[in-house]
């Protein structure tokens, strides 16, 4: 996880924080690398007070304990940022999805183990996480209400930005929606919606918050973006390559031992309908298996930023010059290697 809205933004759940890069990616750019991945852009982001108030009436009051509602009303009475991420339609497997959006601190576990991510981040009770980023940033995650269609989450913490002259202290909330589709090729597809709002305790904290939003608002699209790329991945490599997520469950760490078994076992159930030795034998080849083709995806995303100008608009810039050598160079067992380990 590089420098950027990291300490609260690490904690607006898997499928909004993502290993992070300083600058954001415009629509245009986004839409072409979308079209490339397999991810569908049915909606890009957007802002707005009404748009914010018609997805504040639509939450899931009815739903939600007085005291959650409270503490939700407590965000929302004084949000400060607002904003639909854009919505996503990709190939994946539900119980794939549906298990990193119960256990984000397994998708955090394995970005570690796969060494695009720094994050670190705990279960610490039922429904709750904490987390930490290399800057120091501290934050505190609780899941108000959840079910098999949604998930709400709510999240006090540091916010860690480059755009911003010192760390900012803010609350948020993120509404998740998701259900799953049959594509016209026959494949299970996740139609994925977010909302963030976001608050600032203090006047000044809120004014630099609007200064920086433009930008803010992209990265948050980008960070969405990435993580969908990551669960369509995860979802690929549970049938193309399950010996590499087997292997990569049994290095996780920072998470219950029953994490371990638990990804293990979604892994076996997709072979449940084939031969193992035949799916093994049978690997993608490297250069075409999902975890090379999401590593070529996020080193290309990463190599065209959005930068503010004069002006105060947003243009595209390459950046590929400024990447360290390596630096999304994933843990990919060698052939010998998994032959070695069977």
């Amino acid at each position: 996880m590089t420098r950027s809205a990291r300490g609260l933004l690490c904690l607006l759940s898997v499928v909004v924080c993502g290993p992070l890069a300083p600058f954001a990616v415009a629509d245009s750019q986004m839409a072409e690398m979308a079209d490339r991945v397999g991810i569908t852009i049915a909606a890009n982001g957007k802002s707005g007070a009404r748009l914010r108030d018609t997805r504040i009436q639509q939450l899931p009051w009815k739903q939600i304990s007085p005291a959650n509602q409270k503490r939700i009303r407590d965000v929302l009475d004084n949000c400060a940022q607002y904003r639909q991420l854009p919505e996503l339609h990709y190939e994946v497997r539900p119980d794939f999805y549906r298990y990193l959006v119960e256990h984000p601190d397994v998708a955090v576990s394995t970005w570690r183990v796969m060494g695009i991510s720094k994050v670190q981040m705990w279960q610490t009770g039922a429904m709750e996480y904490e987390a930490t980023s290399p800057d120091g940033s501290v934050g505190l995650a609780d899941i108000l209400y959840r079910d098999r269609s949604q998930c709400l989450l709510l999240c006090n913490g540091t916010y860690s930005n480059p755009l911003l002259p010192r760390p900012i202290t803010a609350a948020g909330l993120v509404w998740l929606r998701y259900d799953y589709v049959t594509g016209q090729d026959g494949t299970t597809q996740v139609r994925q919606k977010l909302d963030v709002f976001v608050s600032f305790p203090s006047t000044a904290a809120r004014a630099m918050a609007l200064l920086v939003s433009p930008i803010t608002n992209m990265m948050m699209d980008r960070n969405a973006f990435e993580v969908s790329l990551y669960a369509r991945m995860m979802s690929q490599a549970a049938e193309r390559d399950p010996v590499w997520v087997e292997q990569l469950a049994r290095q996780m760490d920072g998470v219950l031992p029953q994490r371990h078994q638990e990804l293990t076992a979604l892994v076996r159930s997709v072979e449940t309908s084939r031969d193992r030795t035949t799916a093994v034998s049978g690997r993608t080849p490297a250069d075409r298996s999902p975890i090379h083709t999401f590593q070529a995806s996020m080193m290309d995303l990463h190599q065209t930023v959005a930068v503010p100008t004069s002006s105060g608009r947003v243009s595209a810039r390459s950046n590929r010059r400024s990447q360290p050598p390596g630096r999304f160079s994933l843990s990919i067992p060698s052939e010998d290697t998994i032959h070695s380990q069977r």
